[in-house]
This record gives C-alpha cells, structure tokens and sequence, in this order.
C-alpha cells in the first residue's frame, strides 16, 4: 500500500494495528488486528461494539428447504445487524422469512460462535461436489411449511383469462369497414 494509499484510507477510517515504513512510498499496515469483516471494522472504529447472534435460513440444500445458521455480528443495532445477515452468501436473500431470530450477545458468546462457523463446512463449500461431501448435513435441513393453494380455482382463473384474451384477438382480427376503406 503506498503512503498515498494509506493516508487517504486512514482519513475515513482511523487506523487500529501498526504502520510500518520501509521506504517512503510504500507502507505495511498489519491488518491481522483488525477483524476480516468491513461492517466489524467500522463498528469497531466508531466505538459501537455490540454484538448480536443473527439466526439465518440457508440454502442450497433443495427445494423449499434450508439450514438455519447462526451467525456473530457486530453493528450498532439489531436491524442493520438483520440486514447485513441477509446480503450474506448462502442466505435466502428474497424470502421474507430468511431472518429467524436477531438477539444481542456477549463477546465470548461472540468468539465462540465466530469460531463454530470457521469450522462449519457447509459454510465453506465451493459447489455442490462439496456440499455432498458434508456429513450428516441432511439432518440439519429442515424444509419450509408450504402454502396450500386451491389448484382448481388458480386453473379456472387462468382460463377464463386465457379465454377473454383469445377474444380480444379475435375482434382485431375481423375486418371492420373503416379498415376496409382505408385498404381500398
């Protein structure tokens, strides 16, 4: 990173490790202190360290199925922590229910969790040649509670539709006799 570089990153953020200079234009800043996550690190640097326990709904496990994971996060409150969950990988991003539970925790409750997820495979899985190779992932899949639907009336809707369209099309079809005066 160049002096440049990291004068200009140290105006927005301030900076938390150790700066070491080699030479005048190149610059090491140790990030192993800081925490990997970029929501972390800008909790962290604005003093607003509370941590939350975010329970997600996962996928890639099937059709209307997920895995519920527990995920640690720190932001100042428990919606942007929610929020932040959601925009994560494997989480069903659209489903109005991918949040299943959001509460604050402590920091060794935090640590803990942290490092549970660091040893979950499926939270390291590439493809599905990966995911089959998971053991005992199947019994943590729950499936999703479907919403009965009354098939006959969604079918007779889509007709009477259908059919109303059909002759719609029919009449611009038939000639009329303006047409045919202006064809003439």
């Amino acid at each position: 990173m160049h002096l440049k570089d990291f004068e200009r990153w140290r105006y927005g953020h301030p900076a938390i490790g150790c700066l070491f200079l080699f030479s005048e234009k190149t610059a090491l800043f140790s990030l192993h202190l800081l925490p990997k996550n970029v929501g972390e690190r800008k909790s962290i640097m604005n003093n607003q360290t509370q941590y939350f326990q975010v329970v997600a709904k996962c996928g890639h496990v099937g059709r209307n199925k997920f895995v519920s994971i527990a995920y640690p996060v720190v932001a100042s409150s428990g919606k942007e922590a929610a929020a932040r969950v959601r925009q994560y990988p494997r989480v069903k991003h659209h489903a109005k229910d991918a949040i299943v539970s959001c509460e604050e925790i402590d920091y060794e409750t935090f640590r803990a969790l942290k490092l549970k997820n660091e040893h979950d495979p499926y939270l390291h899985c590439k493809n599905s040649h990966d995911l089959k190779k998971v053991e005992n992932l199947y019994e943590r899949v729950d499936s999703r509670e479907e919403v009965e639907r009354d098939d006959a009336d969604d079918y007779e809707s889509r007709k009477q539709y259908h059919l109303k369209k059909y002759a719609q099309w029919l009449k611009s079809l038939v000639p009329t006799e303006r047409a045919l005066t202006l064809i003439d």
